[in-house]
């Protein structure tokens, strides 16, 4: 019942998922939006425009994949010390196949990390069996997911759109990047935001030089008064014979 109540507005989107960054689905890509709002420069920072930044892009990407294609596997522990693989165990498949009925277990990690690269925190419900085994591991949105200390006792909260929901510690993992109050890590993007701006401000106006800037390295003088649409013709001549980085320099008739 919960799994409906968390997830029934997602399994449509997840269906037709294959798990990149690229075609994440809205409620994925809303779970990345730490970095929200007005920069120093002025231009505002999202989730998808900080993947326009190739090094960000580059990052997160490279290093969620890798984290997600590293080999995971349930150990037990002998009696008389050591370990050895444990593959009857319910959560070997989930980490090894499919987290979930919808959610290869590659995909789960990787955005899993991606999460706490990016908002500094990866939260995953773990759905269970009526004898405690789990079955299912659902990604949580780290932007509407936080942990609280309740008369000293620690506590999950999830929240969407209808609803708060109480989760036990038992039932979460809980991935944190670097903070310093041992509940949360500090949001990644909410700090860098004003780097990605800058430079998504400089990629604009390279962009827009490039596009429109029309510099021509020699100008002929028309000696005579020219009507507005004169004057509106030769903008409009100007700008499709010079705007573009293939015209650049070339000669002008003003």
């Amino acid at each position: 019942m919960l799994a409906n109540a968390l997830f029934a507005d997602r399994r449509a989107s997840l269906e037709s998922w294959t798990g990149s960054l690229d075609n994440a689905p809205d409620w994925l890509w809303d779970s990345l939006t730490g970095g929200d709002g007005p920069t120093e420069s002025g231009v505002t920072v999202t989730q998808k425009t900080a993947l326009n930044n190739d090094a960000w892009w580059r990052g997160v990407n490279m290093v969620s994949s890798d984290v997600a294609s590293t080999p995971c596997r349930v150990f037990k522990r002998l009696p008389g010390g050591g370990k050895e693989r444990d593959t009857s165990h319910q959560a070997d498949s989930l980490i090894r196949r499919k987290a979930s009925l919808e959610i290869k277990a590659f995909d789960f990690f990787q955005t899993l990390q991606a999460h706490a690269m990016t908002i500094g925190n990866a939260y995953a419900w773990i759905k269970r069996l009526g004898d405690g085994s789990p079955a299912e591991l659902w990604p949580l949105n780290p932007l509407s997911t936080y942990p609280i200390r309740k008369n000293g006792q620690l506590l999950y909260i999830h929240s969407d759109a209808s609803d708060s929901f109480r989760l036990d510690p038992s039932d979460i993992i809980h991935i944190k990047g670097l903070g310093f109050d041992g509940l949360t890590g500090y949001n990644v993007m909410a700090y860098a935001k004003h780097c990605l701006g800058l430079a998504d401000a400089m990629r604009k106006h390279a962009s827009f030089f490039f596009k429109e800037g029309a510099n021509p390295s020699v100008v002929i003088e028309h000696p005579g008064k020219l009507s507005s649409e004169a004057k509106a013709n030769i903008i409009s001549g100007l700008k499709k014979l010079y705007s573009g980085v293939e015209n650049h320099h070339r000669i002008a008739v003003l």
